[in-house]
């Protein structure tokens, strides 16, 4: 009988059923939403709850979240996957921390094209290891 309740079960989450842990982000409890985002590693639901959830706290949560899997902190998110979430975020700070600690100079780069003021472009142009970055920079510098 377990054997073939496991096989329903299994057969149920192949077919589209809710992936395990979402369930978790329409409890009622802050706290239970704020576990389950600090270990979701899809940006749909991360993004809706960062942007929607009524608590603030479940919202810095996803927004801490976010960076790290932005920043490349995370496993499983290809930098196509990255660039792409960074794109739709659309929020100067998220921005601003991806340009001065991304992992790989290519999300820098994506998010030295998203950035902008002064203060973070200069420092940018100061601190990057990465010439590439740096004249991207200087070159959105000019732009402002």
């Amino acid at each position: 009988m377990r054997s073939l309740l496991r096989r329903l079960l299994s057969f149920r989450s192949r077919r589209g059923a809710e992936p395990v842990g979402h369930a978790g982000l329409r409890s009622e409890d802050p706290d239970q939403r704020r576990r389950v985002v600090r270990h979701l590693c899809q940006p749909a639901p991360l993004l809706h709850v960062w942007r929607h959830d009524p608590e603030p706290r479940v919202r810095d949560a996803a927004g801490d979240r976010l960076r790290t899997l932005l920043v490349g902190g995370a496993p499983g998110m290809s930098l196509t996957e990255r660039e792409t979430l960074l794109a739709e975020c659309d929020d100067p700070t998220l921005v601003a921390h991806v340009a001065r600690r991304g992992r790989e100079p290519e999300i820098r780069l994506a998010a030295v094209r998203l950035a902008s003021g002064q203060r973070l472009l200069s420092e940018i142009i100061q601190e990057d290891a990465d010439p590439a970055v740096r004249d991207a920079a200087k070159a959105r510098l000019a732009d402002d």
